[in-house]
């Protein structure tokens, strides 16, 4: 797979900027050297005045950086292994030239910069470009079906290759230096992805279909108690089998819809072992599920409300002493509609909202107060809105 280019774009205020960086560099010196004897590279450095006197032996794409030497105003070109790096007439004196380092992945290394002169005469500088290994930042959605798309997302994708558990290569359906497309292969199994480059690897932090700390897979691990949900396969497809689904008009702030819109796990119900759903420090665990937000969503907080194993009578929704999480990602745009299954990440420690969302000072009470969970769709609503959302995999797990 041939390495996506990555242009750089010159931009009028870019140039103005380094003019004002660069003055003190550019125009120190005494006379102009026209390249009247042979050119030499005495050192390389940054550009920042600040830093004047760091001398590179290397640097990474995109930086930018002055080559300080003699005879060096005849420069035509500057090549840093086999890239050319763009120059300007601006930044060049018989003493100084300033260029960055090419964006563009290189398909030969030889750790040589090439300067080509008005002559035809080159000059070479062992100089390294030092090209990250890739970074995996976050994934679309951890849980993907045999044959779908695993979207990864992070930087310094250059001619990956990618693995499943077990050294199972995927194919990759599309690349971008930030943006993995991969191909999930028949019979993968649980476990991290790595993304290697010839530049290094990286494992990801996520567990592909991650099964530890599941409470709620909805195929046999079900919600129970007065409002369990609905559950179904399609409409759309699922990740993983059957999942919950919440759907409901939401027409005016605070609307009660508990019936259509409140998922109730209780433990005490559910037949669970009284004690807590999860084991270990909230302020180390997350809180994660699967969703699909099919319709646009305008109003209403996904309240998430862990309460007593017994659970008292369901008295926890609007309990302003009770923490809970809280997911709206429509707050941030007015709208919001995923494009497909995403997986949602909210730190326990991030469980510190009362039902109005005022108060951000509470916290989790456990164990004694982590046996059962509901999840309720509830609160204003500045656009009325038909919701609905699919939801799978209910897990907490360790940071």
């Amino acid at each position: 797979m041939k390495n996506r280019v990555i242009k750089h774009q010159w931009t009028s205020a870019l140039l103005l900027s380094w003019i004002i960086l660069l003055a003190g560099i550019l125009f120190q010196a005494c006379e102009e050297n026209d390249s009247e004897g042979t050119p030499s590279i005495s050192y390389i450095r940054l550009t920042d005045p600040a830093k004047s006197d760091s001398m590179l032996t290397g640097a990474y794409m995109g930086n930018v950086i002055a080559i300080i030497g003699e005879n060096l105003g005849s420069v035509k070109q500057v090549w840093f292994n086999d890239q050319r790096a763009v120059i300007y007439s601006t930044f060049i004196t018989g003493t100084t030239v300033i260029t960055q380092v090419p964006t563009t992945v290189p398909e030969e290394v030889n750790d040589k910069l090439k300067m080509v002169f008005a002559d035809g005469s080159e000059l070479l500088y062992d100089f390294k470009v030092n090209i990250p290994a890739p970074v995996i930042s976050s994934v679309k959605c951890e849980y993907v079906p045999d044959g779908d798309t695993l979207v990864l997302y992070g930087d310094y994708f250059f001619n990956p290759e990618v693995f499943f558990d077990g050294d199972q290569k995927a194919n990759i359906f599309k690349v971008t230096k930030t943006q993995l497309d991969i191909e999930v292969p028949a019979g993968a199994e649980q476990g991290p992805v790595v993304v290697k480059t010839k530049f290094g690897k990286v494992t990801s932090s996520f567990i592909f279909r991650d099964s530890r700390g599941v409470i709620l897979d909805f195929d046999t691990k079900l919600g129970a108690g007065w409002r369990p949900g609905n559950r179904q396969s399609t409409d759309p497809d699922g990740v993983s089998d059957n999942y919950l689904i919440l759907t409901g008009s939401l027409a005016s702030d605070w609307d009660w819809k508990d019936d259509y819109l409140e998922m109730d796990f209780w433990g005490q119900a559910s037949g669970n072992p009284e004690g807590p759903l999860f084991t270990g420090d909230p302020n180390d665990m997350l809180f994660k599920f699967e969703a699909n937000v099919v319709n646009p969503w305008s109003g209403g907080w996904m309240q998430l409300i862990f309460s007593p194993w017994n659970n008292a009578g369901n008295a926890v929704n609007s309990d302003d002493n009770i923490a809970r999480g809280m997911w709206a990602p429509w707050m941030e745009t007015g709208t919001y509609q995923s494009d497909g299954w995403i997986t949602v990440e909210i730190p326990l420690s991030e469980f510190k909202y009362d039902h109005t969302m005022t108060a951000s000072n509470l916290k989790i009470e456990y164990p004694d107060n982590c046996g059962s969970l509901t999840i309720f769709v509830w609160g204003q609503v500045p656009i009325p809105c038909d919701v609905k959302i699919c939801i799978d995999n209910v897990r907490i797990v360790p940071k």
